[in-house]
């Protein structure tokens, strides 16, 4: 009995001590963890090293480009980048992106075309540079794409923060005081974004109706558009701000539902789409699939 003691203790003495030398759960996901950084830190030193090498090249490429750029592209160019919300970049640094965009995809479109598909280098050379082309003008896809959803976003938000600061402003605070009170109660949004812009401006010493002006012309957002024009012209004529604040109000709720009506009214019509490809084919695979299987191989008819 004493023998069997003595075993099962030893036993357990030295499975904790094992125990107390290998790592626990929490210290190998830690490591993987740190390991999966360290990777990943290496591949963006190399992916650095490689831009940094490349920059002096794509910058040379980007000047060239330049001069024969229309002015009014590189115009429209920086007025997606304002709607976007982009306002970090510079337009070189655009050009740069658009330039690397349009290299990578020549390159691998190559590389795929005459390594894998054995197409002659004529052919290859013409549909890489189609897609160079289309490398190149993706960025402008991209900010039509964001500039939709920031609109999107911005229509979204627009009825409450007027009801806001509608409200604000009956409790006898002033516009840049409700302003600033709306925009501190805000989620974070373009819209959002765009307030606290305008007051930064206003803070510097601007007029608020150049402001409110700017903020139509740095959105170009019908709706906020017509909210900052409105304020902007009754401050101009003296107009009570709380009746201007509760007409725009009600009238961005009101088109708000008109265009949920508008998509719930075209929702038919798109249905007929998926139904035609998708549900259509599998009826007369079902309907007519056994007749074509025994006209094939059940003898004729």
């Amino acid at each position: 009995m004493i023998i069997l003691l003595v075993f099962i203790l030893s036993f357990v003495a030295v499975y904790y001590l094992v125990l107390a030398f290998l790592p626990s759960p929490e210290e190998v996901a830690i490591s993987s963890r740190l390991e999966r950084l360290r990777r990943r830190r290496a591949r963006i030193e190399f992916a650095s090293k490689i831009v940094s090498a490349l920059a002096p090249l794509f910058e040379f490429v980007v000047k060239g480009i330049k001069r024969f750029i229309p002015e009014d592209y590189l115009k429209t160019l920086e007025m997606k980048m304002e709607m976007a919300g982009e306002r970090g970049k510079s337009i070189d640094a655009v050009l740069t992106e658009k330039v690397v965009s349009g290299f990578v995809l020549f390159m691998i479109s190559f590389l795929i075309l005459t390594i894998i598909f054995s197409a002659p280098f004529s052919f290859s050379l013409v549909l890489s540079l189609v897609f160079l082309f289309i490398g190149f003008f993706f960025k402008d896809i991209n900010l039509s794409g964001e500039i939709k959803k920031r609109h999107y976003l911005i229509q979204k938000d627009l009825g409450d923060a007027l009801d806001q600061l509608n409200t604000a402003v009956q409790a006898d605070l002033g516009f840049n005081a409700a302003l600033q009170y709306v925009t501190e109660s805000m989620h974070p949004c373009p819209l959002k974004e765009e307030f606290s812009l305008m007051l930064s401006e206003l803070r510097l010493g601007k007029k608020r109706s150049q402001a409110l002006r700017d903020l139509a012309e740095r959105t170009q957002h019908p709706d906020l558009t017509l909210v900052a024009i409105t304020i902007a012209h009754g401050e101009e004529l003296g107009a009570p701000i709380t009746q201007t604040l509760a007409t725009l109000a009600e009238e961005v709720r009101l088109k708000r539902w008109d265009q949920a009506e508008e998509k719930a009214a075209k929702t038919p019509v798109l249905i007929v789409i998926p139904t035609i490809l998708l549900i259509l084919p599998t009826i007369f695979i079902i309907l007519f699939g056994p007749f074509v299987l025994y006209l094939l191989y059940g003898g004729g008819m």
